[in-house]
């Protein structure tokens, strides 16, 4: 199974007093015909003091996803025996991760 959500890159824009996260790399005049694949809004975190590091984590989210997905790969054909044993705490949670991300528990 692989993740339904928007791909990445996705920007973040300031926008009043609010941070918006956007799939478009430049923040693009908004219309009621705006073009899904150019211009899409994924989050608008309110202006706080959390809020631009939100914001920054929820950008990351493609790359992280696509990161954790090889990282998992790489292990899974790389590493056997006593140091899969020993990873097995960081794979699960590799795991865990990767399913949440895929609508899993």
């Amino acid at each position: 199974m692989s993740a339904k959500f928007t791909p990445g890159p996705w920007g973040i824009f300031r926008e009043d007093r609010e941070y918006v996260v956007d799939l478009a790399e430049e923040r693009q005049p908004r219309s009621a015909e705006c073009d899904p694949h150019t211009c899409c809004e994924i989050a608008r975190v309110a202006d706080q003091r959390e809020a631009k590091a939100n914001a920054h984590a929820i950008s990351a989210v493609p790359e992280m996803y696509a990161a954790l997905k090889k990282a998992r790969e790489v292990i899974h054909h790389n590493v056997s025996g006593a140091v899969w044993n020993t990873l097995a705490p960081a794979i699960a949670q590799i795991d865990a991760a990767i399913a949440k991300a895929e609508g899993g528990k």
